[in-house]
């Protein structure tokens, strides 16, 4: 048996708007999105409510009290963590979904723990990264001939 690659994308909602959830009708059931909003930015198209109802990821809603600057950003953060020391055994990506390079400091932490925590404006973006990282664990195991351990 092995391990389920899972995709965990972490939506800065008041950030990116509807723009940052493209993308999200073509995941399937190994993609979990959480959603962070505030009342600045708690409202969404027809369209956007179709394609989240034709995706198959688990999808997460996070109501954050805005009110101190940056409250979303640490609550996003600290789920963040949360989640990866749920996963430590798995392997699984972690995307945040924001325009807000302030994330890249979060980024150089988790590097240091070999923890890759990518960046992206947008799903799509970040489709195309978790693809890019199976696809090269597929390499490394083809390369040992050990296929069969994912």
């Amino acid at each position: 048996m092995y391990n389920v690659c899972m995709n965990y994308y972490f939506v800065d909602y008041e950030n990116t708007n509807t723009d940052g959830l493209k993308g999200i009708s073509g995941l399937d059931e190994n993609n979990s999105v959480h959603i962070f909003y505030t009342v600045n930015a708690d409202k969404i198209t027809f369209g956007l409510h179709r394609r989240l109802n034709m995706s198959k990821a688990e999808l997460r809603y996070h109501k954050v009290e805005a009110g101190q600057k940056n409250a979303l950003d640490f609550q996003l953060a600290s789920y963040l963590g949360y989640i990866i020391r749920e996963n430590l055994e798995n392997e699984s990506h972690y995307i945040i979904v924001s325009k807000d390079t302030g994330f890249n400091s979060l980024i150089t932490f988790w590097k240091k723990y070999r923890i890759t925590v990518e960046l992206v404006d947008d799903i799509a973006s970040g489709k195309s990264i978790a693809a890019y990282a199976i696809i090269s664990r597929l390499i490394i195991l083809m390369k040992r001939g050990n296929i069969f351990s994912l």
